[in-house]
């Protein structure tokens, strides 16, 4: 026993004789926040003071610290430190967020210049600015990693009101598209502005800086992806048509252009629908054929010709890879069609020469070097009687006359001069009279005259038919 008792003595001028003296009673320290779970306001300093002048700052300034939560590790919260005597006030690097639940902790050995040192191990958990639940997304859609269509929209649905600046500022699609927002209460609905790319995988995202109509920022910053997947067939064309488009009213014809008559339309029939702008930038008719594009349905369109179609032209209409659906699906191989429109043409079958006498030459006679002989009239005069195939209406007769044309052929010194023109009723025979033939005078005169009906668009009547080539006949004067 008298051992023991040396031993408990020698501890004790052990402790008084040690660098510092540890004093076990707690050192009176006063905290701003100073209970548990008060709210700190947004201008109000963290601050802590230990109440004697001559505190080693740096044993205390180990001791302190704050932290998100209720840990004192891994989530601690940078600060700097400000002294002021006793008071240390403590300055986070990053603003605190608005609704979050932090804890101010002093806990350590804390030193004094007069050599003590005291234990401290305080923890004051408090809000910054409110103590409200941070908003959180309860629902989105469409699901994580689903397939989705083309015209499909985002929606996301918060715990509590979302600040609408600080949402547009902090969600993002990737890859970047626009879009617009709409908002019904805590429900944001993002909506693509034209259409979301097809096939194309998309990740939206709700940055941590969003935060609700309090200001309180979201729990957790949230990403999800969606694919854009509804339609992977490309578009293609059902059928052409040789189309009537009176009125604004469509009868569609033959499935085949080689129909199409002169003021016929073209109507195209796809798949499924396609976009107006891919459809002006692929289709093209070659040669250069000046029309308009109309849409009749989401897949039927009208290829209307500003004039009517030649028939003797032979056209290929293109529709090239350009073409693509709603989905953003292209075609994949160029569509050609090579067609002739339907138009009957307008040729002479009957020329009638009325002079002494009637004098009537069919087709076979048209075209020949061989001079047909035709006897004048007393007064030097010969009316000339063409039949058409087709009729011509008034607005086009003037046309018709123009192209007739007779004149001296050998010897080219009397000319004729034309004095009358009439037409039948019905329009599909005109004649022409002339003066100023001259008779033949056998063995060694001769005089030849040449009619002729120039071919060409002179000629077109209402269907768009005309006389292909010139036809011409030479009269010998008898």
């Amino acid at each position: 026993m008298k051992l023991k008792g040396i031993i408990h003595l020698a501890g004790i001028l052990l402790l008084l004789t040690g660098c510092s003296l540890i004093d076990l009673r707690k050192l009176k320290i006063t905290t701003n926040p100073a209970g548990a779970n008060e709210i700190l306001g947004e201008d109000e300093a963290i601050a802590v003071n230990f109440n004697r002048e001559n505190v080693e700052r740096k044993t205390a300034e180990q001791a302190v610290a704050v932290a998100e939560g209720i840990g004192r590790t891994g989530d601690i919260v940078e600060t700097d430190f400000n002294w002021d005597g006793s008071v240390l006030t403590v300055v986070p690097v990053k603003k605190l967020s608005p609704g979050v639940r932090y804890k101010l902790t002093v806990k350590g050995l804390i030193g004094f210049k007069d050599g003590r040192s005291y234990t401290a191990d305080i923890g004051i958990p408090f809000y910054y600015v409110s103590d409200g639940e941070r908003p959180y997304l309860v629902s989105f859609s469409p699901e994580d990693n689903s397939v989705c269509d083309v015209d499909s929209s985002i929606s996301l649905t918060f715990s509590s009101g979302i600040n609408e600046k600080s949402f547009k500022d902090n969600f993002s699609v990737s890859p970047s598209s626009e879009y617009s927002l709409n908002w019904n209460g805590n429900t944001v609905v993002i909506s693509p502005n034209d259409k979301w790319e097809n096939l194309t995988r998309y990740t939206w995202s709700v940055g941590e800086d969003v935060a609700g109509t309090e200001g309180i920022p979201i729990a957790e910053p949230y990403s999800h992806s969606m694919l854009v997947g509804d339609d992977s067939s490309p578009p293609g064309i059902s059928a052409f048509y040789a189309a009537d488009f009176t009125g604004n009213v469509l009868t569609p014809g033959q499935a085949d252009l080689n129909y199409l008559a002169y003021r016929d339309v073209i109507y195209m029939v796809f798949t499924e629908a396609v976009k107006d702008e891919s459809l002006s930038s692929s289709f093209q008719i070659s040669p250069a054929f000046d029309g308009s594009l109309i849409e009749y349905s989401s897949n039927e369109y009208i290829f209307s010709p500003y004039k009517g179609w030649d028939f003797k032209t032979e056209y290929i209409l293109t529709i090239g890879t350009d073409l693509e659906d709603l989905s953003g699906n292209k075609m994949t191989e160029p569509v050609k069609v090579i067609f002739k429109p339907d138009i009957l043409i307008n040729p002479v079958n009957i020329v009638q020469i009325d002079g002494n006498g009637d004098n009537t030459f069919s087709l076979n006679t048209f075209t020949s070097s061989v001079p047909v002989s035709a006897d004048v009239d007393a007064f030097g005069q010969y009316s000339f009687t063409i039949n058409f195939d087709t009729t011509y209406g008034v607005e086009n007769r003037a046309s018709v006359e123009n192209a007739v044309a007779c004149t001296a052929y050998f010897p080219a010194n009397s000319e004729p001069v034309r004095n009358s023109v009439v037409w039948n009723a019905s329009g599909n025979r005109v004649t022409l009279g002339y003066t100023g033939f001259v008779a033949s005078v056998p063995p060694h005169e001769e005089n030849i005259y040449k009619l002729i009906i120039r071919g060409g668009e002179e000629t077109k009547n209402a269907s768009g038919g005309y006389i292909p080539d010139d036809v011409y006949i030479y009269i010998k004067a008898e």
